[in-house]
């Protein structure tokens, strides 16, 4: 971006929106090959941007319908390795879940906008303490296996 600091914001946009085209080629050439990432990526940061400006949209992405399961599958993998009381995600009304032998379940509920949110570390501990836990006094102990990066360090903004 340093080679455009000089130009206007609405220049930058221009030039992005002039070169959509081509890069509609390129990613329509990896066919089967293209790794979901590059769009969880994208997206990621389309909302970072939305929140930022306060722009509602992309809660109703294909791409949250499509990756969001497997971050709730990754999650309930991720607190069962870690020995804690298994995590019951309700995922837009679909229950996600690892090994339920022994210890009553923690449940969470999310729909599946929050869970990326949540899963690419856009989401600070006071966030994560006010999603809709159940089945545990103290969701702490789960914050770091919901996270795939790192916990924010303040609240992060979004408006959907």
């Amino acid at each position: 971006m340093l080679a455009r600091r000089d130009r206007t914001l609405a220049e930058v946009l221009d030039e992005m929106e002039s070169l959509g085209e081509a890069m509609d080629s390129v990613i329509e050439s990896f066919g089967e090959a293209m790794d979901i990432r590059l769009f969880i990526d994208q997206w990621t940061h389309e909302q970072d941007i939305r929140g930022t400006v306060g722009i509602a949209g992309g809660a109703d992405s294909p791409i949250v319908a499509e990756a969001s399961p497997g971050m709730a599958e990754g999650w309930t993998r991720r607190v069962a390795r870690a020995g804690l009381a298994p995590l019951v995600v309700e995922l837009d009304g679909e229950t996600h879940a690892a090994d339920l032998d022994g210890d009553a379940p923690v449940r969470l509920a999310v729909d599946g906008y929050e869970a990326m949110r949540v899963g690419l570390g856009r989401r600070s501990r006071n966030q994560l303490a006010g999603l809709q836990w159940s089945g545990t006094d103290d969701p702490g102990p789960y914050f770091e296996y919901l996270v795939f990066f790192s916990i924010a360090d303040r609240d992060v903004p979004d408006v959907r």
